[in-house]
């Protein structure tokens, strides 16, 4: 039996045909309305990338609707379409082998054979295995490198090779990445892991020319003094892990695909700190304790953040210098993409009593130097104690522009700030399209001087517990926003611009955070008879894009959801860390199944997810 990538069979084996980090094949061929027999076990089968598999004894074809029985050995064969290489099997059937072989059981529910696009091979090939006896290897298949840096250092400027790591924890010093060697525009020097999530980099080590950097996990940046200038690199299916060691990323034209990040050092760090300019952060996630914020941006350009996930877990503990913390920030930075970025369960640490440190979510600060241009789409914060956004600083933060947007606090537990505060002098310019405010405390706050310019439109504001806007004497104009308030609490505002209404969004068509229903009252209430409120349902950006390339801001045609990678992403942001809260819960969801992210913010409104998005 071969299954296609052109379908996808739903309850018994489903095939979610997709291009690398493109989501789903939305169609769909063949149903079966009911579930498995007694003894019998339910499993979806998915593919990421371009390819087939293949099973012996499955009676299935175009409408395939067989159960499998508990306690059945199962044996899948997966084949690459061209231009592609098989990447491994995970989920309930984990291995690097193109044959999968495994026993059913009542926990058996997904498993995933990836597919990874080939780059054609103008360099060298290195492979590198925790497991070998020793580093005295020449770096080929069969005498791998042992560590990670002896099989980058083999890298030639000319652009081209790959590094492959062969799944395992690396932990010695020799196992972090410092400084590769650069590609070329052409031909980028490539570090991947064989299985994406398998290879777990934990190594920490002093740069050896810089001796001021230190404790390093991660270390990419241009010094010309040293005659460094890191660029042309592309990093896929990584983890970076450690709590004590620096994750820096300067240089220029490098790209992060399917990378995670977990955890910073205390002080003045970040899990991450991002420079340099034409960076790519693309299906990658970001959480863990320590540092300011789990993703810090400070003094970059031409930076995109597609699809990411970010939680900060308790930020800098103890911090006795009290400096402002949060999720992520955009820091002295200018043409700056936030684009499908979801900011998930983050809190300060009570021990340290909280406080003014802790901002919330996402950060626009500035200390002199400018901060312009920055677009924020299609982001969605849930669930993150404080602000949704803060422009602040000394320095003037000017042309942000935000578009549907998601500020939501759903849990009674997690303290609920201001969607947008704008403060701290100077001049700050800023626009927000399409977004929807659920549970705020307020919803806009312009304080402490300066000239404050702010244009809200086209915005739901639901269920704030006290003003909805206040304003000190800045220019604020708002247009055909929703503004709804059951008459329990007092002293609510009101949207009085032009166009406004006062709709129950609950009865109108918000159902899901996501979207606005289609026919409902808020799809048509917005300016010129458009939508009131955020749509965050295709994918934006084409695949790989840097700033600046053909379509690196398109709005796409491919959905969104189920969030892609999402069983990944959970693993390693949950399971691996012990965390329960949020989307990490064990509970089932109100759709029946699992609770995922897709499932955590869909059903946010106590609403079940859509069988069209949670199938």
């Amino acid at each position: 039996m071969r299954v296609s990538d052109d379908f996808k069979i739903r309850l018994v084996f489903a095939l979610l045909a997709t291009q690398l980090g493109c989501g789903s094949n939305d169609s769909q061929e063949g149903s079966d309305a009911g579930g498995p027999a007694a003894g019998e076990v339910t499993v979806t089968l998915q593919t990421i990338g371009v390819g087939s598999i293949s099973g012996a004894g499955f009676d299935c074809g175009t409408n395939c609707v067989q159960d499998i029985a508990l306690d059945q050995e199962v044996t899948l064969t997966a084949e690459a379409g061209t231009g592609y290489r098989f990447g491994g099997w995970s989920g309930d059937c984990f291995s690097a082998s193109i044959t999968c072989v495994f026993t059913t059981s009542v926990d058996t529910t997904s498993i995933t054979a990836t597919f990874v696009e080939e780059v054609p091979p103008s360099g060298q090939s290195y492979y590198v295995d925790g497991s070998a006896a020793d580093d005295l290897g020449d770096g080929s298949e069969a005498q791998p490198k042992k560590f990670i840096q002896s099989a980058v250092n083999l890298m030639s400027t000319a652009g081209g090779d790959v590094v492959t790591i062969l799944p395992g924890l690396y932990d010695n010093e020799l196992d972090a990445i410092i400084d590769p060697p650069a590609g070329t525009p052409t031909h980028y020097n490539i570090i991947r892991a064989q299985i994406p999530g398998s290879v777990v980099i934990a190594g920490v080590r002093d740069h050896e020319e810089l001796s001021f950097h230190t404790n390093n996990n991660l270390y990419i940046d241009n010094y010309p003094n040293a005659g460094a200038d890191p660029a042309y690199l592309q990093f896929e299916g990584l983890r970076f892990q450690s709590r004590e060691g620096v994750k820096a990323v300067g240089g220029h034209h490098i790209k992060f695909l399917q990378t995670s990040f977990e955890q910073g050092p205390d002080g003045n760090e970040y899990v991450v700190s991002v420079g340099g300019s034409y960076l790519l952060f693309e299906d990658c996630f970001f959480f863990g304790a320590g540092g300011r914020q789990a993703f810090g941006l400070y003094e970059g350009d031409h930076i995109v953040v597609r699809r990411a996930v970010i939680r900060h877990d308790l930020g800098w503990r103890p911090d006795p210098d009290l400096e402002p913390q949060g999720v992520a920030t955009i820091y002295n930075s200018n043409f700056v993409e936030f684009q499908d970025v979801l900011l998930l369960d983050s809190q300060s640490d009570p021990e340290s009593g909280g406080g003014d440190w802790w901002y919330g979510g996402l950060t626009f600060a500035t200390n002199g130097p400018s901060n312009t241009n920055n677009n924020v789409r299609g982001l969605i914060q849930l669930n993150v104690e404080g602000t949704f956004s803060i422009a602040g600083g000394g320095g003037d933060v000017n042309n942000l522009q935000i578009d549907d947007v998601v500020a939501a606090w759903t849990d009674p537990s997690v303290t609920a700030g201001t969607f947008i505060v704008v403060d701290d002098g100077s001049t700050k310019s800023l626009a927000v399209n399409r977004a929807t405010v659920h549970g705020a405390s307020s919803s806009v706050q312009l304080n402490f001087g300066g000239t404050y310019s702010l244009d809200l439109r086209n915005s739901i504001h639901h269920e704030i517990e006290g003003g909805v806007f206040f304003s000190a004497d800045q220019t604020f104009t708002e247009s055909h926003n929703n503004c709804y308030q059951p008459p329990l609490v007092e002293g609510y505002g009101s949207c009085e611009g032009t166009g406004s209404s006062a709709y129950d969004p609950r009865a109108n068509g918000l159902v899901y955070l996501p979207r606005i229903e289609a026919g409902s009252m808020l799809q048509t209430a917005g300016e010129n008879g458009g939508q009131v409120g955020a749509q965050v349902t295709h994918r934006i950006g084409l695949p790989g894009t840097l700033y600046g390339d053909p379509g690196f801001d398109e709005q796409t045609t491919t959905s969104l959801w189920p969030w892609p990678f999402e069983e990944r992403i959970k693993q390693e942001m949950c399971t691996d860390v012990s965390v329960t809260r949020g989307f990490c819960t064990d509970d089932s969801a109100l759709y029946g199944g699992p609770t995922t992210i897709t499932s955590y913010v869909f059903e946010a409104l106590g609403s079940a997810c859509p069988g069209d998005i949670c199938p």
